[in-house]
């Protein structure tokens, strides 16, 4: 993963153990080895190349549960392990925040696969799918590359390509109801339906260097746009040794709800009465 290390969450998960919040695992529980602090650990570390900040331990929560056993489910990592450091982190939030989690590791093992499956069926398989927040990883990149991160920004209100979003040009593009994409052969004609999407487009008009241009830093050539593109994705963990997703994949998540409606029908627990959104 090529996103530096932050842990700020460090210290403070060092005085819950020094203070013995981090309790020893049950006796004849399969931990591989691991004490219960490793598997904690190890849970920490995995939520922040996924874009959550965890300044403050105290707001871990079911959402933070939900996005590993997504993350995991999605990944290669063997069930057995995944259960294990699901179960020590699911403890470690009852005991870090004195409000034990709502959902037990079962309900969010059963909910990220329900989610995972339904992608799978629509072909629509998004960040959120896989457990990452998109706020909180899109900030991550804005912070090394304010285009890029406002590319994707596009792709995801709008759901555009990769071609689509490179070359265009946010003040032409607006054409008030709708936005007006290129393509090879024709002009695209996008619906801005939400405030999501009227505020996004206004603050990529406010980032375009000047009326008419194109995403991309003052005086950069036009041909580096899909390299930068790729550049700054890759720095962000888009990689087949990283999230193992395409970066482009964003632009299915204005999709997501549909698709999380039609996985609720599968009367999955943490999908019976609400749907489990990975929200921060």
């Amino acid at each position: 993963m090529s996103l530096p290390a932050l842990q700020p969450w460090l210290p403070a998960f060092d005085a819950a153990c020094a203070a013995g919040i981090v309790r020893p695992m049950r006796p004849g529980t399969r931990t591989g080895g691991v004490s219960k602090r490793g598997l904690v650990l190890r849970c920490l570390r995995a939520l922040e190349p996924l874009g959550y900040e965890l300044a403050d331990l105290g707001k871990l929560s079911d959402a933070h549960l939900q996005a590993l056993a997504r993350y995991w489910s999605y990944g290669t990592l063997p069930p057995v392990k995944r259960d294990t450091r699901l179960v020590a982190l699911h403890a470690f939030i009852g005991e870090v925040t004195a409000r034990p989690a709502r959902r037990s590791v079962a309900d969010h093992i059963a909910c990220a696969h329900a989610v995972l499956s339904a992608c799978g069926a629509a072909r629509r398989l998004c960040w959120s799918a896989i457990g990452i927040d998109v706020d909180g990883l899109l900030g991550r990149i804005a912070a090394r590359d304010p285009y890029v991160a406002m590319q994707l920004a596009l792709q995801r209100a709008f759901g555009l390509g990769v071609a689509e979003v490179l070359p265009l040009r946010p003040h032409e593009a607006d054409r008030g109801g709708y936005l007006a994409v290129r393509t090879e052969t024709d002009t695209r004609r996008i619906p801005i339906d939400t405030p999501q999407q009227r505020s996004t487009l206004d603050a990529a008009k406010r980032l375009a260097p000047y009326p008419g241009a194109a995403l991309h830093a003052p005086g950069a050539p036009p041909c580096e746009l899909i390299q930068r593109y790729h550049a700054e994705c890759f720095a962000a963990g888009f990689a087949l040794s990283g999230l193992r997703i395409h970066a482009s994949a964003i632009r299915h998540e204005g999709a997501l709800a549909e698709i999380l409606a039609a996985a609720a029908q599968a009367r999955v627990p943490c999908l019976d009465r609400e749907v489990c959104r990975v929200d921060r």
